[in-house]
């Protein structure tokens, strides 16, 4: 009797174990063909869909367009393909997290492609492409550059950061993580590279931590923007130091470190590196669309006036790298005015506030241009003296 339980035992065991195999297999194959959503990071790999389009109706957010169209070229970025006689082109890059992507915008109101526009009467040969990937930190702008810009070799690379490197100060990118993690750590994420089921979950986790730091998409429209003033986060003085005390403690050198070593990636491979500083709509002042007074607004636990300093923070360092490491910079989170027409939510832009950063964009790379690349690099008109 006692045996004929175990085995019957046995069996169930069997049969469960069995089934889940199948289940799993089955649902790994089908992940892989039809993934729910595009999923382009692969544990440490970045794997990027190329020669596609997106179309997405829009019917909640103001200020960008009510069908937005998203075209990947050859290399999986937004923008033209590469010309055939690359290296007789200046060729730029935008490296970025969402702010760069510009995701829900179309491929025609990005402030990449909008920059090229801008630049584009001034220089006989010019290429720009939108390199931005949603949520990327400084981490992962390093496995992009070692991925695909090493190889490209642009003759720029734009960098917008700071604002997914707020809280960040441990690596969340897996090659990082596996030469310091344990056997069963770096088996899981050894696993994490191969399997869409993995991959699924690790992206969910990575936008679930997006969301609770406020950095996802969302919509604030101008009630919104009333009501979050009429309701203030208070944030006492105490707090405020022990948040900011934390920042600089914590998370602020090794992002100067981050950035350090883009900077000695890009140079390594001639590529010339540019800094931008990560402008908000959050901060001290008065929006003048709404009248709210926008260091009052609720964002996440604290108030306008306690994030915006957290991110002058992260800004800071940028603005110090660029200087100790003699690299130009362009300070948009000083120039870009705060203003929600500007913006959909807290940190993205609107078709006009897209606008707005490429003509600034534009106007502070001019010059450098003009000076820094050889001669056919050089505006026409010098072109034709």
């Amino acid at each position: 009797m006692r045996r004929t339980s175990r085995r019957r035992w046995l069996f169930r065991f069997l049969a469960i174990g069995i089934g889940l195999a199948v289940g799993l297999t089955c649902l790994e194959i089908f992940l892989n063909y039809y993934p729910p959503v595009a999923l382009r990071i692969r544990g440490s790999r970045i794997s990027l869909p190329t020669n596609s389009q997106t179309v997405i109706t829009n019917d909640q957010i103001a200020g960008i367009d009510p069908e937005i169209t998203q075209t990947r070229n050859a290399l999986g970025f937004r923008g033209p393909d590469p010309p055939d006689d690359f290296p007789s082109h200046l060729t730029i890059v935008a490296v970025g997290g969402s702010t760069t992507e510009c995701f829900y915008l179309s491929d025609d109101k990005t402030w990449p492609t909008q920059l090229a526009a801008e630049l584009a009467t001034e220089f006989p040969k010019l290429w720009v492409n939108n390199a931005g990937l949603d949520g990327h930190s400084t981490y992962g702008h390093l496995h992009l550059m070692q991925q695909y810009l090493t190889t490209l070799q642009p003759d720029v690379a734009l960098f917008l950061v700071g604002l997914n490197d707020v809280g960040r100060s441990a690596p969340r990118t897996y090659d990082d993580l596996r030469r310091d993690s344990g056997f069963l750590k770096r088996a899981y994420l050894h696993c994490v590279d191969f399997s869409a089921t993995l991959a699924l979950i690790e992206n969910y986790r990575r936008h679930r931590k997006a969301t609770n730091l406020g950095i996802v998409h969302t919509n604030v429209d101008h009630e919104q923007l009333k009501l979050s003033a009429q309701d203030p986060q208070q944030v006492s003085d105490q707090q405020r130091s022990h948040i900011l005390e934390n920042h600089r403690a914590e998370h602020l050198e090794p992002y100067r470190q981050r950035l350090r070593d883009l900077i000695a990636l890009a140079r390594t491979h001639d590529i010339e590196p540019i800094l931008v500083t990560q402008p908000a709509l959050y901060g001290t002042g008065v929006d003048p669309e709404t009248q709210v007074d926008l260091s009052q607004v609720r964002v996440g636990d604290v108030n306008g006036a306690v994030q915006w300093e957290i991110l002058e923070l992260y800004n800071d360092v940028t603005r110090e790298v660029a200087g100790e490491q003699d690299v130009f910079l362009i300070d948009l989170a000083a120039q870009l005015p705060k203003n929600s027409a500007f913006y959909y939510d807290y940190h993205h832009f609107t078709n006009r506030g897209a606008e707005e950063v490429a003509k600034r964009v534009a106007t502070e790379l001019r010059t450098f241009l003009h000076d820094r690349f050889s001669p056919q690099h050089r505006p026409r008109t010098e072109t034709a003296q």
